[in-house]
């Protein structure tokens, strides 16, 4: 990774921001075309056109991949100069006149400037993982053994059922307080507006506090989405003020453990050659838990004819949810306390 280890949450938070924020911004959109008269058949016709323009200026714009953004490949074949053996990425645009950007080898691969002693520590030296020169399979056993592993992807599981409460969020406020399309969709940007404030707020968590304070305070908001859920379900038909300022804390306290602690997670587990791998599993399997509820949660609510029945649930996994994510924050620390102080993470 290219960013500092205790920035990863700083780094994660802001490429989280970009969906909430985005989110929020839809709502808007689209409430103000059905408000309009455009309809959804004209909604879906402009957001396509806004994705097709976007897609465009990304092509266009964007860096195609590390070589495009002035990096090149720099192969090691000495393992005894304490660095990690493999392909890294050197960064050429530093200086133009050193001689790891003017010396090149037969094969067109920039060389390094000096060989340096296997006790001479570089700053930008890469710190050894236990899964590096490791196989897709090896890793995979590795990951098996994790028992963090386990608690994450509980956990992930539920906070992504209850950020999928966004899906029906226009239709619950349809059904429970009679509001049009439009206005419903406005209303509901409650939801992701509370998560882009909080991920605002809250980019530098890992970044200012240590782990263990870290696991306090994201088990705290699960917590509190449970109580919110909670007084939702109290006022639900009663107040939709209340009801949308609840609903705006509830996506609030759910933004960070939901989107922060995976990602790290996966950097700190996975390594550099894993990292994508673990948080693809991670995903998988709380993408699956998200396919399940959004197939049977229309069916129970409309069976037991209340939307009530979704807060009870939501409750009741919010509780089990508390306890694995302080779980897997416990194992992490203990963990981090286990490593020398030299490889210990922020």
């Amino acid at each position: 990774s290219s960013m500092a280890e205790a920035s990863w949450g700083r780094g994660f938070a802001m490429i989280s921001l970009s969906a909430r924020a985005g989110h929020v911004l839809t709502s808007f959109v689209c409430g103000g075309l059905l408000g309009a008269g455009f309809g959804w058949s004209g909604s879906f016709a402009f957001s396509a056109g806004l994705a097709f323009i976007v897609a465009c200026i990304a092509h266009f714009a964007l860096p195609q991949g590390p070589r495009a953004d002035g990096y090149q490949h720099v192969k090691s074949s000495e393992s005894a100069d304490g660095v990690d053996e493999g392909v890294e990425l050197e960064d050429l645009r530093a200086d133009p006149a050193s001689d790891a950007t003017t010396s090149r080898g037969k094969q067109g691969k920039a060389l390094r400037p000096e060989k340096r002693s296997s006790t001479e520590e570089s700053p930008g030296k890469k710190r050894a993982h236990p899964l590096d020169g490791k196989s897709l399979r090896e890793a995979l056993l590795h990951f098996a053994c994790n028992p963090a592993l386990y608690f994450m992807g509980i956990t992930t599981m539920i906070l992504v059922c209850l950020i999928d409460f966004n899906i029906y969020l226009p239709l619950y406020l349809v059904e429970t307080y009679k509001l049009s399309d439009a206005q419903a969709a406005v209303w509901s940007a409650v939801f992701p507006l509370g998560g882009t404030c909080a991920l605002l707020l809250g980019k530098d968590l890992y970044a200012r506090y240590e782990r263990r304070k870290v696991g306090h305070i994201l088990s705290s908001l699960v917590g509190m989405c449970g109580v919110l859920i909670t007084l939702s379900a109290f006022v639900s038909g009663k107040s939709l003020i209340v009801d949308c300022l609840a609903l705006f804390g509830v996506g609030a306290a759910v933004a960070l453990p939901y989107y922060l602690p995976t990602g790290v997670f996966a950097l700190e587990a996975g390594g550099p050659a894993f990292c994508g791998t673990l948080s693809g599993l991670i995903d998988a399997v709380g993408y699956g838990a998200s396919l399940l509820f959004i197939f049977f949660a229309p069916k129970v609510v409309k069976q037991q004819g209340s939307w009530l029945v979704l807060h009870y649930a939501y409750m009741a996994m919010l509780a089990v949810g508390v306890g694995t994510m302080w779980a897997f924050f416990r194992l992490s620390s203990q963990r981090q306390r286990s490593l020398p102080s030299s490889q210990a993470r922020s």
